[in-house]
């Protein structure tokens, strides 16, 4: 998308056409999209791993300094930006949207609510109004920058300032919102309200028929079968499913420090010999509580519970070390390091080199080559599930339309919706050629594992379609 905002031109909270069929005008916060559109397309797919890495890089670097104005003991900004770092719910790639390894406003929305929340809470050596102003601007930039930064700042923030009696605070949340609405002549309300039908239409879909989202937390569902293993089971998607899908088994596997903070307190706690500092405890109680809120199948289309807790890392990392500072334990935060580490090695020496992973890239690019073929015209293309095979990287990289009702127009979506989908994410394929009438649909992507998920291994398009044979085993492809 952010070529597309550089291209036509738009504001951090104006509104752009997509490459859709029947494309609505797209609102979002744009302001990310805006300063990445600025840089050359070409560099930055080259070096697209890294812009995220380097963010994430100088906020470690920041947050060693807070640190070690936060603490009088000379062993917490080592250890503080070691758990920072070595946390896996913070690099690793295993993830449903990876944090560091993708360019999106992911990381960036996590580090600005983080940064706000302790511009409020702590002294960092400057006078208190720099910090209110540093603060307000930065929830101005979450407000035009991530759509679940704005969740995460409107459920964790006005909770934590009343938690925490804050008026800071509540003037921080309250100036930064109201400036871009002002600054932008009420254009921001438009895309929140967007954002609020959205919402909407995912919660009505989740209702209207169980899928992956309404089911990501159920245990049964972690371990994947499969006739093709030895096994008789698909370890990539067994881990994935473990590490990434599950919200409960992600963060006892990937945040096992949350999970300390809050043995190790209420043991202190037991004992009467700490006490929780009044600034950091509110944000890590509303967050924690969102988490187990989230987490219940009705409220999973508010997005993956575990990223409310990614907002106030920070905070569990102060947590933890005041904790083990005063229990005389620091030594089990160097072994969560460790674990943290060891971690880190083995998802980047097994996991990426697991077959399901290295299929599926290597059968994107082949995608990507066919795609980009010279035609002299443009196709619809269409991806069953919708998201399965990307295709926001088609919109990008070629001169193709794509069929993603989230993206018409209210009108047509509906009934599109209605006529032509079996579930969300999941076009009929037994009304492929009435699609294919009403939209000029001439590409059809299908993910061969969904395929047999959904009951329809034997399924074929009518005589009208024409199998493309390309070098790779993930996907079905199909031309008219």
């Amino acid at each position: 998308m952010s070529d597309e905002v550089k291209k036509q031109n738009t504001s951090p909270w104006g509104w752009i056409y997509l490459k859709c069929w029947q494309s609505d005008k797209y609102r979002h916060p744009f302001l990310w999209h805006w300063v990445i559109g600025r840089l050359p397309l070409r560099s930055m797919l080259l070096n697209i791993r890294w812009i995220n890495g380097v963010f994430d890089s100088v906020f470690a670097v920041l947050l060693y300094g807070s640190l070690s104005l936060i603490f009088s003991d000379p062993r917490a900004p080592l250890i503080g930006i070691l758990l920072y770092l070595f946390t896996p719910m913070w690099f690793s790639s295993i993830s449903i949207g990876t944090r560091v390894a993708s360019v999106t406003p992911r990381l960036l929305s996590e580090l600005l609510v983080n940064a706000i929340l302790v511009l409020v809470f702590f002294n960092l050596g400057m006078p208190v109004w720099i910090q209110i102003v540093l603060a307000t601007a930065l929830t101005s930039c979450v407000i035009l920058t991530s759509k679940f930064g704005l969740q995460a700042l409107l459920f964790i923030g006005p909770a934590t300032a009343l938690l925490a009696t804050s008026i800071d605070l509540f003037l921080v949340l309250s100036i930064g919102t109201l400036a871009p609405v002002i600054l932008s002549r009420g254009e921001v309300l438009r895309m929140i309200s967007r954002q609020v039908e959205h919402l909407s239409d995912y919660f009505k879909n989740n209702k209207r028929s169980p899928n992956e989202t309404t089911n990501r937390n159920i245990f049964r569902n972690i371990v994947v079968r499969s006739s093709e293993s030895k096994l008789g089971i698909d370890l990539f998607g067994s881990l994935w499913n473990l590490l990434a899908t599950n919200s409960y088994t992600a963060v006892i596997f990937k945040m096992p420090l949350i999970i300390f903070m809050f043995l190790i307190g209420g043991y202190g706690l037991s004992l009467d010999h700490v006490a929780f500092s009044p600034n950091v405890l509110p944000p890590i109680l509303i967050a924690s509580a969102l988490y187990l809120l989230i987490n219940r199948p009705n409220l999973l289309f508010l997005g993956e519970a575990e990223r409310y807790l990614n907002h106030i890392a920070v905070f569990i990392i102060l947590a933890s070390i005041d904790l083990a500072i005063q229990l005389d334990v620091i030594w089990l935060l160097w072994m969560i390091i460790g674990y943290g580490f060891f971690y880190w090695m083995l998802e980047s020496f097994l996991v990426s080199r697991l077959v399901s992973n290295r299929a599926r890239v290597s059968a994107d690019t082949v995608l990507e080559e066919y795609l980009n073929r010279e035609r002299g015209y443009a196709r619809l293309v269409a991806s069953f599930p919708y998201h399965n095979y990307c295709l926001y990287r088609v919109m990008l990289l070629s001169n193709h339309r794509v069929i993603m009702p989230v993206h018409m127009k209210a009108s047509v979506r509906q009934n599109f919706v209605e006529q032509f989908e079996n579930r969300y994410a999941y076009l009929d394929l037994e009304k492929l050629d009435d699609i294919a009438s009403a939209t000029s649909l001439d590409t059809l992507i299908i993910d061969k594992n969904a395929l047999e998920a959904e009951g329809l291994g034997s399924w074929k398009p009518s005589s009208d379609w024409n199998s493309v044979e390309l070098n790779q085993s993930i996907y079905y492809v199909y031309e008219r």
